[in-house]
């Protein structure tokens, strides 16, 4: 009977601290640095789906020096950029 008890009490200790940390890592601002540098995301900040970090791809490819262009009637994105990423 006793055993049942600990068990039951590790279990819920557990659950609980699982909840205040995934609490607390929610409320921790996102960032993202490219070579020492925090790129700065106005428009959509990134997001955490399912142990993933989604983040906007245009500041990225922006940072990168890629020149991005929309093609409205195909509705598709494209970029180049000479040389290396």
């Amino acid at each position: 009977m006793q055993m049942k008890k600990i068990s039951a009490s590790i279990l819920a200790l557990c659950l609980l601290t699982s909840v205040f940390s995934s609490v607390l890592a929610a409320e921790k601002p996102l960032s993202v640095w490219q070579n020492g540098e925090q790129i700065q995301f106005r428009q959509t900040e990134p997001i955490i789906e399912k142990g993933v970090m989604l983040v906007p791809v245009r500041p990225l490819l922006q940072k990168l020096g890629v020149e991005i262009k929309w093609d409205q009637a195909a509705g598709t994105v494209s970029g180049a950029k000479e040389g290396p990423l």
